[in-house]
């Protein structure tokens, strides 16, 4: 959860594959504030998402283009919620929007999602 006002935000990182599927695991649960570098590209990605949505047009057209990706940590998984608004990503990461998948890339980049630390 984020507050795109404050920054303020409350994380539960991915269990280490090893032990993700173990009874009884607990995460931690991360709490900080967003540097005002990450705060801004997450409420850009944010905003454009509101503005073009989270699925790619052509999903659900007959002949769309074909797409396949392999991904060892499963499908990601891309949920919004405010007090007026709430959606998800299709399952089907090819019918991903651009917003959609920026808005994933900038969550990444800023919770260090593909680093080791948190800002």
């Amino acid at each position: 959860m984020i507050d795109l006002r404050t920054g303020r935000y409350s994380f539960t990182p991915r269990a280490p594959r090893i032990v993700c599927n173990e009874p009884g695991l607990e995460r931690p649960i991360k709490k900080g504030k967003l540097t005002a570098q990450y705060l801004r590209s997450v409420r850009t990605a944010y905003l454009r998402v509101l503005s073009e949505g989270l699925r790619k047009k052509v999903c659900g057209v007959p002949g769309r283009p074909g797409w396949l990706f392999v991904n060892n940590g499963g499908t990601p998984i891309l949920v919004l919620g405010t007090g007026s608004f709430s959606g998800a990503a299709p399952d089907d990461f090819s019918c991903w929007s651009e917003a959609a998948t920026a808005l994933h890339e900038a969550l990444d980049e800023a919770f260090g999602v593909r680093d080791v630390h948190f800002p």
